[in-house]
């Protein structure tokens, strides 16, 4: 007779399953449910477009875009009522933003973007080269040439495209 060792699987399954103790039936649809959902909203084009999805990376593909537009700033979740609503509406499938809807939202997010430093998607190594460039507000970085900013140690190109957008939302630009 040969001897087993303790915890030896025999029933030829993975080692470790529930074979003895199923899941009770009112218990197995818990056990599979679906991603948490968020909206995702974007500008492609002349048109705003939101889509109800688990993941950044679901959303892209959705709008079908391989660029992270989340990297940069253009797109983000939502949070407006209506947005939402509409892409529940289709979870899984882009839809335009009427512009009923997105016209009072961009003049929000314009006014918002131009009063906060520092600027919302622009990453850590960014606001650190701004800090260590003694550059606090957006007056002094419209007093800066691009080519400066540029050249600053942790900035790179995602940076200088969310403080280009920035500026440009508070009707400033860089020094000539």
């Amino acid at each position: 007779m040969t001897r087993q060792r303790r915890g030896a699987n025999t029933s030829g399954r993975r080692f470790g399953a529930l074979d003895h103790h199923p899941l009770p039936e009112h218990l197995v649809p818990m056990a599979k449910l679906p991603p948490r959902i968020k909206v995702f909203r974007t500008r492609i084009g002349f048109h705003d477009w939101v889509v109800a999805t688990s993941s950044q990376a679901n959303a892209l593909e959705a709008w079908d875009i391989s660029r992270n537009l989340f990297a940069t700033g253009e797109a983000e979740i939502t949070d407006d009522p209506k947005e939402i609503e509409l892409a529940l509406s289709n979870i899984g499938k882009p839809v335009a933003v009427p512009k009923s809807v997105s016209k009072s939202r961009g003049a929000e997010k314009s006014a918002a973007a131009a009063s906060t430093w520092p600027p919302e998607g622009l990453a850590k190594p960014a606001h650190r080269a701004l800090a260590n460039a003694k550059i606090a507000s957006l007056k002094q970085l419209a007093a800066k040439r691009e080519a400066e900013v540029v050249e600053l140690h942790g900035m790179g190109p995602n940076g200088v495209a969310v403080l280009k957008r920035v500026l440009k939302a508070s009707g400033l630009w860089f020094k000539k």
